[in-house]
């Protein structure tokens, strides 16, 4: 696992944390969240942090788009993972 994070000065903190799961179905993370939001969450005091998962975010590999055999190795715990 990884985390990725931003957080505003300690004077304009609102105190709230935005966790986003990072994207893998490319094969590559992506942070749509981040991207479609950083503006207001800047603007709003709200920290972020962005979480790697997955084996493919973290060691990188094929994209994941297609369903088949259930994932990467260390992916049935991903959920797991984000929720610690």
């Amino acid at each position: 696992m990884r985390v990725l994070g931003g957080r505003p000065p300690t004077e304009r903190a609102s105190g709230t944390l935005c966790a986003e799961w990072l994207n893998v179905s490319s094969g590559a993370e992506a942070a749509p969240d981040w991207t479609y939001l950083a503006e207001e969450l800047v603007r709003s005091g709200h920290a972020w942090a962005g979480i790697s998962a997955q084996v493919v975010g973290v060691m990188g590999g094929q994209a994941s788009v297609s369903v088949g055999d259930g994932g990467s190795p260390g992916d049935a715990w991903c959920h797991d993972v984000f929720a610690q």
